[in-house]
């Protein structure tokens, strides 16, 4: 659901809270550690309406229930610089007489360790009002007031993931209180525990949540599908006092969803439930540090692996019955594959009920279809296209299982994947407005956001520029690009005065902590001790550094001179080719290869790949260079998962893209692991979804069917297909003005082969087809 417009206010409502025994909001945990708060309203009606449409919001995130049915999660992760309410419509909830509103509210520390994305204030609450009921049903208003009730959740605790890197702050320890009953359904007017709400006074809330000042939820609410797993233990299941017992159930596919666990019985007993990517051939029993990570293999070996994973444990109250069972759901998504359920079994039987999840995700429609002779290539473009799925909620992710972390590098590709298989840019857009708020105090944005840290990669400013440039190419809305271009001059202008007397970007950062930035450019076994920086920034600059401010120089000259800017434009364009220049005269070996940095002599494919698309080099020189690290991998540190979409870049500009046929083996591999989403990387494979490497996704339609757009907006497409190694292909690719329908076949003759290419676009896009060289 989408707020295109605000409905008028019939309600008068307040931020509430519950209250202590001061009469103050009860806010002293809340300092210190995350807390769970709960709200509950008696609603009346006589009529149910069609519509019974409700804003809701809360610092940090609430989840929003009526007679106990779940209604919606929010709010959409924004910073501190605004939050935005979320306008749901309960009627299809509700009842005749009475009814119970109910709400659960996380809040985490404002100063203290919580979920790196989401951002909180020092005033946690909760509020909520109606919209134009009672004109239209002589219904009540609902606003949250002082006559709601409220408790905070004491027994409902956060339990940190892992004692050196937990981003997520989500996994539970619950022991809910036997006298907490229904609250969700029971139209009882008091419960123990229970008080009458804070109102905090306008005085009292930061800016962002004075209601005047929430905004509307700009992307959609996630889509919600009721699950089972695969393969499991059949439920019912008893267990007898005093016994302990493991369950193992199997999703099919690595998943994110709401667990739900249904039990009667079971008081004083103790369920742990352990969410896992898959099985590892070995996972440290006591780590002592993060990079002590599970060594992986084969996915699906129960046989010779064990699980490795977040564990959330559940104490029951024993107040489930068979014709209503206790009910666990953690409040936060969680990602899993394989989940295991180990029973400790109290004083009394318990017995588990039911075990199944809702799946949520973004509501992706996927409209781009290939179709190919090739088994290999689709199953990994399936897997590829779930890698996204399970990337994409409120915004892009690295990876749901570790972090959730929205990164400009990850989502400039993740982006570039989504226009290619949906042409949706609703997401896309949320991005680039959160990334605008990312700027930092030297200039640079913070290589992820929302973050509630710091983590400046000095390049993944520069790839923003990259995200704005493909906007512009498939959409073209100049309002937003005039919007954030002063942003990409101060980006630029940035690398600018970091220009060293020589010409070239000077040395911007280092190896992480205690460096104020850290130069990551890709995961690689070369560079592992440096944590994914050339070695070479021992020495000084990096070139990597060098070649992606010449990348966005280009994009910005390309931006500006479509906005009509031919000034900036001509400025961009005459400081890359200066910079080309100094990169050239400084940072090559005789050979003609580009070293990792002015001061070593270190080689990486990934100079060579970037020397190539930013015509650094000379197409022939570039050929050279990029085909001497494809043949010597052994000697020349190679573009990973990560890099991949600009190896293959790099391959379609020089003419040698029938190359990438071969370099599809770690996507091979993680399939003949049995691994249903794409790896984190083929070094440490910490993750075992993360979408940079949807790689699939952009390369079927986009060079093996070929069609690209090839002006702004997509007002014309260019059809340039790649057969490699394939006989005929086709297709229907998205574009934001209808498909494009793709067809073409090799015909082979006289010892040559030519590709005959058919197609059908909207009337509004402008095509032109290349075929391929002859080989």
């Amino acid at each position: 659901m989408e707020n295109n417009q605000t409905p008028s206010t019939t309600a008068q409502s307040h931020w509430i809270w519950p209250v202590a025994p001061n009469g103050q909001p009860d806010t002293a945990a809340a300092k210190q550690r995350a807390v769970f708060a709960n709200f509950r309203k008696i609603l009346h009606i006589n009529t149910i309406p069609e519509h019974f449409q409700v804003r809701v919001c809360a610092d940090a995130r609430y989840k929003l229930f009526v007679n106990g049915t779940f209604i919606q999660a929010g709010p959409a992760k924004t910073d501190s610089s605004r939050r935005c309410y979320d306008l749901c419509d309960i009627a299809g909830a509700l009842h005749k007489e009475d009814n119970v509103i109910a709400a659960t509210v996380l809040h985490y520390p404002s100063d203290a360790p919580g979920n790196n994305s989401v951002v909180s204030t020092t005033c946690p609450g909760f509020w909520l009002e109606s919209m134009d009921c009672d004109t239209v049903t002589g219904n009540p208003t609902l606003a949250t007031d002082a006559s709601w009730q409220s408790r905070i959740d004491t027994n409902r605790r956060i339990v940190s993931e892992n004692p050196f890197f937990a981003p997520l702050q989500i996994m539970e320890d619950y022991a809910p209180s036997v006298t907490d009953n229904h609250w969700m359904t029971s139209n009882s007017s008091s419960f123990m525990d229970w008080s009458n709400s804070y109102e905090y006074t306008a005085a009292q809330l930061p800016s962002i949540l004075r209601p005047d000042n929430l905004q509307p939820r700009a992307i959609p609410f996630m889509r919600d599908t009721s699950r089972s797993f695969r393969s499991g233990p059949s439920l019912p299941v008893t267990l007898e006092p005093g016994t302990v017992k493991e369950f193992v159930v199997d999703a099919g596919e690595l998943m994110t969803g709401y667990l739900t666990l249904a039990l009667t019985g079971g008081a004083g007993s103790r369920i742990d439930i352990l969410q896992s990517e898959g099985y590892v051939k070995y996972a440290p029993e006591h780590p002592s540090a993060f990079e002590d990570q599970p060594v992986k293999g084969d996915r699906t070996d129960s046989e010779h692996g064990v699980l490795a994973g977040y564990t959330d444990t559940y104490h029951p109250t024993g107040r489930g019955t068979t014709s209503e069972p206790e009910i666990y759901e953690p409040f936060w998504l969680r990602t899993f594959r394989f989940v295991r359920l180990k029973v400790t079994a109290g004083k009394k039987p318990v017995t588990i009920v039911r075990f199944d999840y809702r799946q949520t995700e973004y509501p992706l429609d996927a409209t781009t279809t290939v179709n190919i002779q090739d088994k290999t290539l689709n199953n990994i473009w399936d897997m590829s296209l779930r890698t996204l799925r399970r990337c994409m909620h409120e915004t892009y992710e690295d990876c749901p299982f570790y972090e959730q972390l929205q990164y400009i590098m990850d989502s400039r590709t993740e982006i570039l994947y989504t226009y290619a298989v949906s042409a949706d840019d609703r997401l896309a857009r949320q991005a680039i407005e959160a990334f605008s708020n990312a700027k930092q105090a030297e200039g640079l944005l913070n290589a992820s956001w929302p973050n509630n840290t710091r983590n400046v990669i000095p390049g993944y400013s520069l790839y923003f520029v990259g995200i704005l440039y493909d906007h512009m190419m498939y959409f073209d809305d100049t309002e937003l690009l005039k919007k954030h271009m002063p942003l990409v001059d101060d980006i630029l202008g940035y690398f600018h005065d970091h220009l060293t007397k020589d010409g070239i970007v000077g040395k911007v950062g280092g190896i992480d902590a205690p460096d104020p930035c850290w130069s990551f450019i890709d995961w690689t076994p070369e560079w592992n001790k440096t944590r994914g920086v050339p070695t070479a920034i021992l020495d000084g600059p990096l070139t990597m550094e060098s070649l992606l401010y010449i990348m966005a120089l280009q994009y910005a000259s390309k931006i500006y001179k479509h906005l009509g800017d031919q000034g900036k434009a001509e400025t961009c364009a005459r400081e890359a080719s200066d910079i080309q220049k100094a990169v050239n005269l400084l940072c090559r070996d005789a050979h003609g290869m580009y070293t990792d940095g002015p001061s070593c002599s270190d080689i990486s494919q990934h100079c060579q790949v970037f020397a190539a698309l930013t015509h650094t080099s000379d197409i022939e020189q570039s050929r050279k260079n990029v085909m001497t690290t494809l043949e010597d991998p052994k000697h020349y540190a190679q573009c990973s998962i990560a890099m991949a979409y600009y190896l293959f870049r790099a391959l379609e500009e020089l003419d040698l893209y029938d190359e990438t046929s071969t370099l599809w083996t770690p996507w091979q591999k993680m399939l003949s692991n049995h691994m249903t989403t794409c790896a984190e990387d083929d070094l440490k494979q910490r993750s075992d979804c993360h979408a940079w490497g949807a790689l699939a996704l952009y390369e079927l339609p986009s060079a093996i069917l070929g069609v690209k757009p090839s002006s702004p907006g997509y007002r014309s497409a260019r059809i340039s297909p790649h057969a490699a190694g394939l006989e005929k292909a086709s297709g229907s690719v998205a574009t934001p003005h209808g498909p494009i329908q793709v067809s073409w076949k090799k015909d082979n003759g006289q010892g040559q082969s030519d590709m005959s290419i058919s197609f059908n676009a909207p009337s509004d896009i402008e095509v032109e087809v290349i075929k391929p060289h002859k080989q």
